[in-house]
């Protein structure tokens, strides 16, 4: 941990004193208050790492938190989300497991059960949170957001019929709720000239949202995590949901067994060549954005 900075118990274990008890929001301004949802986040996080930890699962940090291990030891201090990302077999074996793992007021729900398709999220109920993004306020536990790792097969020819294959299945997942999409302005044109059709002719009515979320996830499981020599997180928002297969497919040595970095103070898991992940996700990661970009990705505002 960094000289002259305070464990994240102490400032945890004070803003419990001043904020939790008198059940009102704590913040005193924007940046106080986004500091507060990174140290609730952060138990979330840790509780994660102790569940695979004591199961023998392997998890990754991922996109933003995993820049902000390498950059800053810690979270980036404009960041609002925590992300993690595990191999396929153990993601479904965390799903099992963390119902019963999970300290009270915790809880996991999965997929379709809270429209987050594919992605397992992990919600600390004690505490909310509402983040407006494009105008649209959304009233959420404080959560950590964990998304699989799946195979592709080998050989580009095979990759696009693959990817073409897993795009139409999205798409069609993606009609099926196109009443219940956060507008975004970040869209590749191929799924969001498929939205703009469905919002045109009401198709979604006539899908079965659970089947196509099945006929995807079946179609992601086809190849394996562990039998494969390249993987993609399919739902992370730097696999960009277009035609062509994004920059983000990696060689799976990339993550390997991982290794550990320091994060706030603690040791966590990361991919074996981080700096390579990172390196396809963001380009030269370790230059700061210019000042007018470093904020939160949303607008958020504590409650309790």
């Amino acid at each position: 941990m960094n000289k002259g900075r305070d464990s994240f118990e102490q400032k945890l274990s004070s803003f419990e004193r001043t904020s939790i008890q008198t059940k009102k929001c704590c913040a005193t301004d924007v940046q106080d208050e986004l500091r507060t949802l990174q140290l609730l986040e952060f138990n979330v996080l840790k509780t994660i790492a102790d569940i695979c930890e004591r199961n023998h699962l392997q998890y990754f940090l991922a996109e933003g938190t995993l820049l902000g291990a390498i950059r800053h030891q810690g979270f980036i201090p404009w960041d609002d989300d925590v992300d993690v990302c595990m191999p396929r077999e153990d993601y479904e074996k965390f799903i099992e497991i963390a119902p019963k793992e999970l300290p009270s007021g915790y809880t996991s729900c999965k997929q379709n059960d809270t429209g987050i398709w594919g992605t397992l999220r992990i919600s600390d109920t004690n505490h909310e949170v509402f983040r407006t993004l494009d105008e649209q306020e959304l009233h959420l536990f404080v959560s950590v957001d964990i998304f699989p790792i799946d195979g592709l097969p080998d050989g580009k020819f095979k990759q696009r019929i693959h990817w073409t294959n897993l795009m139409l299945r999205y798409c069609v997942l993606r009609a099926a709720h196109v009443d219940r999409i956060v507008k975004r302005k970040r869209r590749g044109f191929f799924l969001q000239s498929a939205i703009n059709l469905a919002m045109l002719i009401p198709i979604g009515k006539l899908i079965n949202e659970k089947k196509a979320l099945q006929h995807l996830t079946d179609t992601l499981k086809k190849y394996t995590y562990f039998d494969s020599d390249v993987v993609i997180n399919f739902f992370s928002e730097y696999s960009k949901k277009s035609i062509t297969i994004p920059s983000t497919v990696m060689p799976k040595n990339y993550f390997g067994n991982g290794r550990s970095t320091l994060f706030e103070g603690r040791q966590f898991s990361i991919p074996n060549e981080a700096e390579k992940v990172l390196s396809k996700e963001y380009g030269d990661y370790m230059t700061l954005p210019p000042l007018e970009e470093r904020k939160a990705k949303h607008r958020i505002r504590l409650i309790q």
